[in-house]
């Protein structure tokens, strides 16, 4: 994405991008203008994006923003061991117990708080696979539900150094994941518990940024169709023409 800006914007010689989970960024960095995790991070930055439209409505609020648009969509899905030697079929096998499962954290992550979390919900298994823990870095069910402590990107590892046997991941991490060689296998997730119809990937201008200009040649530039193609070579599903439009974020 950013090398096919780049050589249609060639006047732009440098971008740096942050993938750490969004509600960290907000709060740690633009908000406070501080450290993530102990780590410096860039301030200022001029585009900020969510798989939840409520950090941007947290950013209204603190004028911070005023403008949205969607620009491309996900899904939830099961990663496994490849092969899935745990023969995992759906996600109402996480009630079982005899798998040992790696869930992103209810605390920084989105993915898990506002569609994993409820996912379980939707299925009655929440309190069993996570004993309504709500913790980072841990185990939320001794010996069985282990929380990540900053990326759900650290469940591949866990699964193939043995550690674990399945977590939720977005359908893009088990793609990218299969991609790269990893050990790694999926299993879908069937509609609407995949929440396909719910996870729309917002971002935004920020008005403290330093390049309001090329912050939104940027976002012209999602809108293209060879943006949109990149993103379904990826495994995201694109956005619709009214989403790529910009509208006023919503006020709740």
């Amino acid at each position: 994405m950013i090398k096919d800006f780049q050589s249609l914007n060639p006047d732009i010689v440098s971008i740096y991008v942050e993938t750490i989970p969004p509600g960290q960024i907000m709060k740690g960095q633009i908000l406070q203008q501080g450290e993530i995790d102990g780590q410096k991070t860039a301030v200022n930055p001029d585009l900020f994006a969510s798989v939840n439209l409520g950090h941007l409505v947290n950013l209204k609020r603190k004028g911070l923003m005023s403008d949205y648009m969607i620009y491309t969509h996900n899904k939830l899905e099961l990663m496994v061991a490849e092969g899935n030697p745990k023969g995992i079929e759906g996600p109402e096998d996480l009630a079982r117990d005899d798998l040992v499962q790696s869930h992103p954290n209810p605390v920084t992550e989105g993915i898990f708080r506002f569609y994993g979390s409820e996912m379980l919900k939707d299925l009655g298994i929440y309190e069993k696979v996570t004993g309504n823990a709500e913790c980072r870095s841990c185990w939320a069910v001794e010996g069985r539900t282990w929380f990540t402590s900053r990326h759900h990107r650290e469940t591949p590892q866990r699964i193939e150094d043995g550690e674990a046997d399945v977590g939720i991941v977005w359908t893009t991490e088990v793609v990218h994941a299969k991609a790269t060689g990893r050990k790694v296998d999926g299993v879908a997730i069937l509609a609407p518990l995949n929440k396909e119809d719910r996870v729309g990937y917002a971002i935004g201008v920020l008005q403290s940024g330093r390049n309001p200009y090329n912050a939104m040649r940027y976002l012209s530039y999602l809108g293209t169709e060879r943006a949109q193609a990149i993103y379904a070579k990826y495994g995201f599903g694109r956005a619709t023409a009214d989403e790529l439009r910009l509208k006023p974020i919503p006020s709740s």
